[in-house]
């Protein structure tokens, strides 16, 4: 992912973070460091694969596809198995 990550325009481990709840205690020992994502700048995106590219032959075969699922009405909780480990 592309962006920018930076430290808090203030303080970017204060030793005590105040509660923004008032019926929680504040932070006395805080040690997690404040920092800020920013999104990445505007930019046009590549809708083509880079230069270079190679790309592997297709193979997939009908024994690759998943079986119509069964309707929940027609399913009798019992599936048969085939010997690839495919439902009949």
């Amino acid at each position: 992912m592309n962006g920018y990550i930076s430290l808090y325009g203030g303080e970017p481990c204060p030793p005590i973070f105040r509660s923004l709840i008032a019926s929680m205690e504040d932070i006395m020992d805080n040690h997690v460091i404040c920092a800020i994502y920013r999104l990445p700048d505007a930019h046009k995106h590549i809708s083509r694969p880079p230069q270079g590219v190679k790309f592997l032959k297709k193979i997939v075969e009908i024994g690759d596809l998943k079986p119509e699922p069964v309707l929940w009405h027609e399913d009798s909780g019992r599936r048969h198995h085939s010997e690839n480990g495919r439902y009949k």
